[in-house]
C-alpha cells in the first residue's frame, strides 16, 4: 500500500493477482477525513508474525470462526470504501468500530484487556470508531472523531498514549537515501583510484 500512496483499494484474486485502484476524492472531503482521524502510539510491543501465522494456519484449516470473520471483514471493507466515496464519513467511523469488533474475533492476540480499556476510553470521550492498525496486539491506534478532539487527546494522553501527527501521502514510497547506490559509487571511485595507481606504477616501471 505504501508503494501506491493515497487512498487505495486492493482487489486480490484467488490466483494471487492484485489490482490497485486509487480513490479520487474531492479536496474538502479529503481534508475532513484527515482532520477527523487521530493516531496514537500505544507503546505496546507485539509479534505481528505470530498473530498472522496463527490466522493463516486457522484459515488453511478452514476454521469456521476465522473464515466467517474474514468474509465479514471483506464485506466491511467494501462498505468502508463506499461510505468514503459517498462522503458519509460518520458511517465510515461507525464501520471502523464494526471492523475492529470483527477483527478481534480472528485471534486472541489481536487485542488485550489494556487495549480494550484504551478503546473504551476513546469512545467514552467522543470517538465514533477506531482500530489497531496492522495485525493487532499493539502498535498504533487509529480513531475517527468528529467532535471533542481535544477531550479525546487529553484522555488518551492521561492514559499514557502518545499522539502522532500525520498527513495523507499521495506520491507513494520515495527513496530518501539510497545506501546501496552510495556504497556502489564509493566502490566505483575506489576501483578507479586503484586502477589509476596501477597505471602510474606501470608507467614508472616502463620508463
Amino acid at each position: 500500500m505504501a508503494a501506491f500512496g493515497g487512498l487505495t483499494t486492493l482487489q486480490i484474486d484467488k490466483d494471487g493477482k492484485v489490482k490497485a485502484t486509487r480513490l479520487f476524492l474531492g479536496v474538502e472531503l479529503l481534508e475532513a477525513l484527515e482532520s477527523n482521524m487521530l493516531l496514537f502510539y500505544t507503546g505496546a510491543a507485539r509479534d505481528a508474525t505470530e498473530i498472522l501465522e496463527q490466522q493463516d494456519s486457522d484459515t488453511k484449516k478452514k476454521s469456521n470462526c476465522v473464515v466467517e470473520c474474514l468474509c465479514e471483514i471483506k464485506s466491511i471493507g467494501f462498505e468502508i470504501r463506499d461510505a468514503i466515496v459517498r462522503g458519509n464519513l460518520h458511517h465510515f467511523g461507525e464501520l471502523l468500530d464494526v471492523h475492529w469488533q470483527t477483527k478481534k474475533r480472528l485471534s486472541g492476540g489481536i487485542s488485550s484487556g489494556q487495549i480494550d480499556a484504551w478503546y473504551d476510553l476513546a469512545k467514552q470521550n467522543g470517538a465514533v470508531g477506531g482500530k489497531i492498525c496492522g495485525a493487532g496486539g499493539g502498535g498504533f491506534f487509529m480513531l475517527y472523531c468528529e467532535h471533542n478532539k481535544s477531550r479525546i487527546r487529553e484522555a488518551m494522553r492521561r492514559a499514557g498514549l502518545h499522539e502522532l501527527s500525520f498527513r495523507f501521502e499521495f506520491e507513494g514510497s520515495k527513496v530518501v537515501f539510497d545506501m546501496v547506490s552510495r556504497d556502489g559509487r564509493l566502490a566505483h571511485i575506489h576501483r578507479q583510484e586503484r586502477n589509476n595507481h596501477f597505471r602510474e606504477v606501470a608507467l614508472i616501471a616502463h620508463a
